[in-house]
């Protein structure tokens, strides 16, 4: 009479697991997912197979490492920066126009005064 029911779908919805294979929720009508088999011993609902795993970004909470990826890595940290949530909006756009600021006016003014300096005498001592 205690018979055990494996799910083989879920539905995204409700999260109920459905026995039968027709396609839609037998309490919402809702499409089902094909779900991952529970371990033994496991009363918790199945979870659908196609779903992506959860990735824990809690490491991206802690203020110092942010802080030393985006100094040490430059650009390549502003994600870790973009994706903590111990940032404000304000202070993300700050850092991400200061280094869109040097990455194109350090260049500039890299060459405008190798030109003067390198340049311009050696321009001048050829036209006089």
């Amino acid at each position: 009479m205690n018979e055990l029911v494996v799910a083989d779908e879920v539905c995204i919805r409700c999260g109920r697991a459905a026995a039968e294979t027709s396609g839609l929720c037998p309490e919402c009508a809702t499409q089902l997912l094909p779900a991952t088999p529970p371990p033994e011993n496991d009363c918790r609902q199945p979870v659908p197979a196609d779903r992506p795993p959860v990735v824990g970004l809690a490491v991206l909470d802690n203020r110092w490492l942010v802080a030393a990826l985006v100094l040490f890595a430059g650009p390549v940290g502003l994600p870790a920066l973009w994706l903590s949530r111990r940032f404000s909006r304000g202070v993300k756009i700050g850092v991400s126009v200061a280094y869109a600021a040097l990455t194109v006016a350090l260049p500039v003014a890299m060459i405008w005064y190798w030109c003067e300096v390198s340049l311009r005498p050696l321009v001048d001592a050829l036209a006089g």
